[in-house]
């Protein structure tokens, strides 16, 4: 889950295929929102700390995003 969450938007984009990422130079991985601080990821990450920010995009958008609890 997510804590401090900024979108760019007046909510979270629930719902929909997007990508994110915690690393600078990670590749892109497929989440879904459930709700403004809870990712489900497509496929099972190994690299995520707490503390870390995650970056959620819609294509080549930064929609916004918050940091790993």
């Amino acid at each position: 889950s997510l804590k401090e969450t900024n979108w760019n938007q007046v909510t979270a984009p629930i719902a929909i295929k997007l990508s994110a990422r915690s690393r600078y130079r990670e590749d892109l991985q497929e989440i879904v929102l459930i709700n403004h601080s809870t990712v489900e990821f497509k496929n099972e990450q190994s690299t995520l700390s707490s503390g870390q920010s995650l970056v959620v995009y819609h294509g080549e958008a930064c929609l916004g995003g918050g940091v790993i609890e």
